[in-house]
């Protein structure tokens, strides 16, 4: 399970790490 932040504070949430 990961979270990324980019560009304008978008969070893209990345599941299975």
């Amino acid at each position: 399970n990961a979270e990324a932040y980019f560009g304008q504070g978008t969070k893209l949430t990345v599941l299975g790490e």
